[in-house]
């Protein structure tokens, strides 16, 4: 069968373009969320929402030749949409100048930008900044109704979240959305000892490529063969990414991945 349109495209050519990757993850403070960020695909474009948090991931990956000092791209948006001093505590109209501050630089990199990685660092911000923003009207007529928010209101900032996944599927570039760890409680309010839970836009994981948590160990080492390792030894730690959610192959949910960078992800998910 022949088609007429331009716009359809047969399987044969249409599957041998691999689609850029579109990468989620969360991960506690400290683990290395911006390192492995710095593996994917240069020229990297970090948009950081935490001003010089990915300085000595930069600085490590440059030294240890991960990645060249002119492959890698860093904006502070904050301290770039705030050149003066940036506000403490900001108020709504802070989050709007900075969320549309953040929309001109990533359409500008969507729209000029043809290969590479576009990291959002970190989405927990970014998502917090979106809701603000988007849910302002919304907010206004739940306090005159003197309600809360309903799971429904959320609607709006959502969409943003998917329009802007939308775009960037649509160009050459891959990217990966960072997150922040937030503890869990019980049900009187408590903090639970170890106990960490995602961050983020509740619909993101489902639109990524691959989802997961960045994960560390300080004191992991088998000592079954007899040898002890003093404190600080890096043998003594392990590093790993743990698949939870995968489109690329719904078997790998579950897969731990140690030392993950893009190629380690690729190659273990894709085989």
């Amino acid at each position: 069968m022949t088609r007429k349109s331009t716009d359809f495209i047969v399987a044969s050519d249409y599957l041998e373009h691999m689609s850029p990757l579109l990468l989620g993850f969360w991960a506690e403070t400290g683990v290395g969320k911006s390192y492995l960020c710095l593996s994917f695909p240069p020229p990297v474009f970090l948009v950081s929402f935490e001003p010089e948090g990915p300085y000595w991931a930069v600085k490590n990956a440059i030294k240890r030749k991960l990645i060249r000092p002119d492959q890698v791209f860093i904006n502070e948006v904050i301290p770039a949409a705030f050149p003066d001093t940036p506000p403490f505590p900001r108020d709504l109209g802070d989050e709007k100048r900075l969320y549309a501050y953040v929309k001109r630089e990533l359409d500008d990199i969507l729209e000029n930008e043809p290969k590479g990685t576009l990291v959002i660092d970190t989405g927990t911000t970014f998502n917090q900044t979106v809701q603000e923003v988007e849910l302002e009207e919304i907010r206004k007529k739940r306090e005159l109704q003197k309600r809360e928010l309903f799971p429904f209101d959320y609607a709006r900032p959502n969409k943003v979240y998917q329009q802007l996944v939308d775009a960037i599927r649509g160009t050459e570039l891959s990217c990966v959305f960072t997150h922040h760890a937030a503890p869990m409680y019980n049900s009187q309010g408590e903090k639970l000892k170890d106990k960490w839970e995602y961050s983020g836009n509740n619909k993101l994981p489902q639109w990524c490529d691959i989802f997961g948590r960045l994960r560390r160990d300080m004191n992991y080492y088998d000592t079954s063969g007899g040898e002890v390792l003093k404190d600080g030894d890096p043998r003594k730690m392990r590093r790993w990414f743990e698949v939870e959610k995968c489109r690329l192959d719904d078997s790998k949910v579950g897969l731990e991945i140690d030392n993950p960078t893009y190629s380690t992800l690729l190659e273990k998910i894709l085989g």
